[in-house]
């Protein structure tokens, strides 16, 4: 059976129904992460006394109190997308007073137990799954519960009545960073840099859209500054093999990169070694929150991601004030919900392209620069697109 790590140690509410015969009282409980793991099937105590409060005509009905969370491979202290969303949810319980749960799929295979277990538990006013890989078992589930309201973090569905989902354009940000990897790789003055071959890297992990739209956005930012600059693409295969990331990051060091851009989750936590180890730049994910790059400080020049706990927070208010809907939502630079981040970097990047980089934010949010997000769209798209020197 799936297991489910829930929040507040030792929670003691008491649930108290008047009735003619007397006073009868509940008592329920929940576990937090630190104590052992409980059943994502706990004994649904709290809708049983629910059901008799609905009885009496002077309690009101009961207000949202729980939601769920299923992580995608990797799970926490992946520095990024899994650390992110779960600062998120401690976000949400300490604004809104909701508690989690929260599980972490170690397999694909073990996503559509989860959501299951989850809805048919009947606890949870919001299950907040994460990751593309989890479109295909929420489609399923979430029509065997239409009761049920779910919400889907990067991944596309639409038309669904009682599932949201949210998807981000991953190559607007990581435009900006490859734009940045291209002026720096080619600049004097770094030991880490190799200014006379115009060559960086870009690690992912699994080759599934989200991901190549990371690629294809710092492919495209990184030729539209230097058309001639060689950028080399590799693929882990995997969010969740720290040690492949490095052997990987290694690789494309070795044939002359001097800046790798690590979108691999966990795996990509192995590049930060291999830039340390060689001395080497590294070009990280992570959210002003979660930011990797303190992980190594004089080796990673920038951190480009999405604000996802600020995406996991907005749903869990639209539970609470009752203004959730479902559908789909595109966010990008305009949302204000990503960026291009500098926080625990000790790397010194010249003024002059901080001020380029925010110049190109800028054209995208105005809508001037669209930036391609597929492998076919990239070729064209250069071809009418050169950066020109103010």
């Amino acid at each position: 059976m799936s297991s489910v790590k829930t929040q507040n140690q030792t929670l003691i509410a008491l649930l108290c129904v008047l009735a003619l015969t007397g006073l009868l009282l509940f008592g329920c409980s929940s576990a937090s992460p630190a104590a052992p793991e409980a059943s994502g099937n706990a004994a649904p105590t709290a809708p049983a006394a629910a059901a008799e409060v609905a009885e009496s005509p002077a309690v009101e009905a009961a207000k949202p109190s729980k939601f769920g969370l299923i992580l995608s491979t990797g799970g926490l202290g992946d520095k990024g997308f899994n650390d992110s969303l779960y600062a998120g949810a401690v976000q949400a319980k300490e604004e809104f007073g909701l508690d989690f749960d929260y599980v972490e799929p170690v397999e694909i295979s073990e996503f559509e137990g989860y959501q299951r277990d989850m809805a048919a538990s009947g606890e949870y006013d919001l299950i907040i799954a994460i990751g593309f890989t989890q479109i295909d078992p929420l489609l399923k589930v979430a029509a065997e519960y239409p009761d049920q309201k779910f919400v889907l973090i990067d991944g596309d569905i639409e038309d669904v009545p009682n599932v949201a989902s949210v998807t981000f354009r991953n190559e607007e940000m990581s435009f900006l960073v490859g734009a940045l990897a291209a002026f720096m790789t080619t600049t004097e003055g770094y030991p880490q840099i190799d200014p006379a071959n115009a060559i960086i890297g870009a690690l992912g992990g699994e080759e599934i859209p989200p991901v190549i739209s990371f690629m294809t956005g710092y492919v495209s930012g990184a030729k539209y500054i230097n058309p001639d600059i060689d950028v080399i693409v590799d693929w882990s295969g995997t969010f969740a093999d720290p040690a492949i990331g490095k052997e990987h990051t290694l690789s494309m060091y070795d044939r002359g990169a001097d800046i790798v851009y690590l979108a691999a989750g966990a795996t990509g936590l192995g590049g930060f070694e291999a830039a340390k180890e060689r001395n080497r730049f590294v070009i990280s994910l992570g959210s002003q929150l979660t930011s990797e790059n303190y992980l190594a400080p004089d080796n990673s020049i920038a951190s480009a991601g999405s604000a996802l706990e600020e995406v996991v927070r907005q749903q869990v208010e639209a539970i609470v004030n009752g203004s959730w809907t479902p559908g789909h939502k595109s966010s990008g630079l305009v949302d204000r919900t990503m960026g291009w981040y500098r926080e625990g970097s000790n790397v010194e990047i010249p003024d002059e392209f901080v001020t380029i980089i925010n110049d190109l934010e800028a054209r995208i949010v105005s809508g001037e620069l669209v930036i391609p997000s597929t492998y076919d769209e990239v070729e064209p798209w250069l071809a009418d697109h050169h950066y020109t020197q103010p």
